[in-house]
């Protein structure tokens, strides 16, 4: 009975442990992000993944901010937007917090573009223009001239 006893308190005190271990691991803390170029100015529409989960993600609003709910712990935050180098800042996330990414644009400069075109065999100078003439007999036999009757008279090419 004795044994009993003491693997049940045993068992008792493990629970409250993890219990107390849980609890804490579940504390979530809100991290405001803010997302702007280097005049900081704000990307509207950047997206962002947490933790390379592609479940989890975001898009940034019309301030360049989004804000989102973490656990307590170290985090990888992935922003992108078109035309701009991706950011990774890993951040540990103790409390409520604000953090602010300057993104850094990608500038490419072309030294040349070619051009071509495929259909060279058209003739551009003389446009060659479609011309239907409807018999002034064939309108006089209709009662009502409207714009519908002039379009069913009208064949399809």
């Amino acid at each position: 009975m004795k044994n009993i006893n003491q693997r049940y308190s045993l068992f008792l005190a493990l629970v409250f442990l993890f219990s107390f271990k849980t609890a804490a691991v579940a504390q979530v803390y809100t991290v405001k992000v803010t997302v702007t170029d280097k005049d900081e100015k704000p990307i509207i529409g950047a997206s962002v993944r947490l933790d390379q989960n592609e479940f989890s993600s975001a898009v940034s609003d019309e301030n360049g901010g989004f804000n989102v709910s973490l656990s307590q712990g170290y985090h990888l935050i992935e922003i992108k937007f078109l035309s701009f180098l991706p950011e990774r800042p890993y951040i540990n996330v103790v409390s409520d917090t604000a953090i602010r990414v300057h993104m850094t644009e990608i500038v490419n400069q072309l030294e040349q573009a070619i051009i071509t075109a495929d259909r060279t065999t058209e003739n551009i100078r003389k446009p060659v223009l479609g011309v239907l003439q409807i018999n002034n007999k064939v309108l006089k036999k209709r009662r009502n001239n409207s714009i519908m009757f002039i379009h069913d008279a009208v064949p399809f090419c």
